[in-house]
């Protein structure tokens, strides 16, 4: 389970649920009455489930990205321009420049949700990237 403060100030309760549980414990009073003890000091309480084995497998990739990369060649504004609409990975990339050196800038933009790539499906060279749009965020894709 999390405690999640959000730099606005407000605060999430996080329980994480066996899939299999989870449907039956939010019917349950138990649960009833944890949530409004949380809503009850304002904050949001949310039940779910663990993740699915191939988002797991993806964020453990792009996290590798997570440190801020020395860009003096200005490859993610490359990235960013190059992605105007849904583009195939390997072909953005391209887009880009030299793919050896464009490659590990695109896992960071993704993995900082400048771009945004669907997390549920596994990641090959035809999977589409798109630019970050308030559609794109959520939804199936890259969670925020």
């Amino acid at each position: 389970d999390y405690f999640v403060l959000h730099p606005d100030g407000t605060a999430t309760v996080i329980e994480v649920k066996n899939q299999y549980l989870q449907p039956r414990f939010v019917e349950t009073d138990r649960y009833r009455w944890i949530r409004d003890a949380f809503v009850s000091v304002g904050w949001e309480y949310l039940v779910v489930t663990e993740l699915d084995p191939q988002t797991w497998q993806n964020l453990a990739w792009l996290s590798r990205y997570r440190r801020v990369t020395a860009d003096p060649r200005n490859i993610q504004a490359a990235l960013l321009e190059a992605c105007q609409e849904p583009t195939p990975l390997m072909e953005l990339v391209g887009k880009a420049g030299d793919p050896v050196l464009t490659i590990a800038h695109l896992w960071r933009l993704l993995w900082t949700q400048e771009l945004i790539v669907d997390i549920t499906q596994p990641f090959r060279s035809w999977t589409f990237v798109h630019p970050r749009t308030e559609s794109t965020v959520g939804g199936g894709l890259w969670l925020p």
